[in-house]
């Protein structure tokens, strides 16, 4: 999930996006490029999500969420709060398997409970708050974005552009990410990627992973910005026309969000005393 740009991105990044969009809309202008066409579209989706000026206006997000399931030890319940500009992250709450605390900061990524978080915890950290904060997180430095035309799911047409990332940028620089952009709300509707993250992968080549979809099914507004309320998460399927996803999947939900001009206090994302340690 993306280098979730990856999944795991920690940069600070203010300055070298803004210097990116001014680029990137000069660019769109004035090329029909692949390239420009994706960025128009991505700028458009941004802008119908609040704004990337609002969005980088905030430097904390807390919100609670509700039966992740990309756990071993699945459901998560938990709250969740972030750092949005140094991109750290605290997780607090249970699993079938008992209560856990997780986090990461500049260089390590840590929880209390292993067995009860039953995920990696760098990923999971990163990775949940990275879709929770699509499409904002894609204008990441080090992402490239393209138009790969129209996209067919459940009998509508989107709007497709295709996410990859600069060699080593991020913990998962390898990821790559589809989203289907509603053609009238300019509304990210779905993506569908591959986990590459090593410590999840394993031995699987990159090209034979299997495909994940995570569905949007409905935003919510928090403090002018649009973020995800209920998501769905399952298998995927390539197809001639675009995709499906395979079954139903699981839905999960974020609630009790809200954003923060403030930036959280640094030692919140310390590892206490007795954590077990994910380096990079």
């Amino acid at each position: 999930m993306k280098s979730l740009a990856p999944l795991c991105h920690f940069r600070s990044v203010i300055i070298a996006i803004t210097a990116m969009f001014a680029t990137t809309f000069a660019l769109a202008e004035n090329t029909t490029s692949t390239q420009a066409l994706g960025q128009q579209i991505l700028a458009k989706t941004i802008e119908a999500h609040g704004g990337f000026e609002r969005f980088r206006s905030f430097g904390t997000l807390a919100y609670h969420t509700d039966g992740l399931p990309y756990s071993a030890a699945a459901p998560l319940d938990f709250d969740h709060t972030a750092d949005l500009v140094a991109r750290h992250h605290r997780m607090e709450g249970y699993s079938a398997k008992g209560a856990f605390v997780a986090g990461s900061g500049d260089t390590q990524a840590w929880a209390s409970d292993m067995e009860a978080l039953g995920i990696p915890p760098r990923w999971v950290n990163h990775g949940n708050s990275y879709f929770v904060l699509m499409p904002f997180v894609f204008a990441d430095p080090g992402t490239h974005v393209r138009s790969v035309g129209e996209r067919i799911h459940n009998g509508q047409t989107y709007d497709a552009i295709a996410i990859r990332y600069d060699r080593n940028t991020g913990d998962t620089s390898d990821d790559d990410y589809v989203l289907y952009i509603d053609q009238t709300t300019h509304r990210l509707g779905l993506i569908d990627f591959s986990v590459t993250y090593g410590p999840m992968r394993g031995d699987t080549p990159i090209n034979e992973l299997p495909r994940r979809s995570l569905e949007f099914v409905q935003w919510q507004e928090v403090d002018g910005l649009s973020i995800p309320k209920v998501l769905r998460y399952g298998p995927w399927e390539r197809t001639a026309a675009g995709g499906k996803q395979k079954d139903e999947g699981v839905r999960y939900t974020i609630s009790n969000a809200h954003f923060d001009a403030a930036r959280p206090a640094p030692s919140l994302f310390d590892a206490p005393a007795g954590a077990a340690v994910e380096s990079p």
